[in-house]
């Protein structure tokens, strides 16, 4: 039992309007506040690591990234509006793959996660911050966690576990990830798995996290 792969008509044409539509954000300028703050940290953060707030020392994961997405992808503030583009699009494609696993590839399924899309645009930033991170990271985390169960992989169950670790320092409260375990009971529940492998299956988890 496996994920079904991302391809086919309605993931091109999701990762394409997703692509698309993050970019119409790009070109929106600086704002001093929030995002001169963040991208200071980001900039700053080898070269003088004092600087970097201590909100930001509570997010230094969020600030790890962003300072090597604006390298890589040129430096400026483009750069890391940029970022932001890449980061949406691959949630986009993780939030349909996941779903078209249980309901099946559709163009209409990909238009449902593309209106998420629209609507997360309303409540986060337009560069590369911890509200996309977070989105980032938890989808991964789940991704690998539904596998590592699904196909009976005990090293996905670690790695989600690993995954979701590190989201808690994209940004401290991403430590309720760890409610995310829960779901290796479920499964235990649904399948009729054993204590024995229902508590080896938590082990594994929270091991890695």
């Amino acid at each position: 039992m496996s994920l079904p792969r991302i391809s086919g008509a309605p993931a091109i044409w999701l990762g394409l309007a997703a692509s698309a539509w993050s970019m119409l954000f790009v070109w929106q300028g600086l704002d001093f506040t929030d995002m001169g703050f963040w991208l200071t940290d980001y900039q700053e953060f080898y070269t003088h690591p004092k600087a970097i707030g201590s909100f930001g020392g509570a997010c230094w994961l969020s600030c790890f990234i962003g300072h090597w997405a604006g390298v890589a992808l040129g430096g400026g503030v483009l750069a890391y509006k940029l970022g932001f583009v890449v980061v949406n699009t691959l949630s986009a494609m993780l939030s349909y793959r996941l779903l078209a696993y249980q309901f099946g590839p559709s163009h209409l399924l990909a238009a449902m996660v593309l209106l998420a899309v629209f609507f997360k645009r309303l409540i986060c930033f337009d560069w590369i911050g911890y509200y996309e991170m977070t989105a980032l990271f938890y989808l991964a985390g789940a991704a690998l966690l539904f596998c590592g169960l699904v196909r009976h992989r005990k090293l996905l169950v670690l790695l989600a576990g690993v995954v979701l670790g590190a989201g808690i320092f994209v940004r401290l409260p991403n430590v309720l990830g760890l409610a995310l375990g829960s779901a290796v009971w479920l499964q235990a529940w649904a399948c009729r798995w054993t204590w024995r492998e229902a508590f080896a299956g938590s082990a594994w988890f929270a091991g890695g996290f």
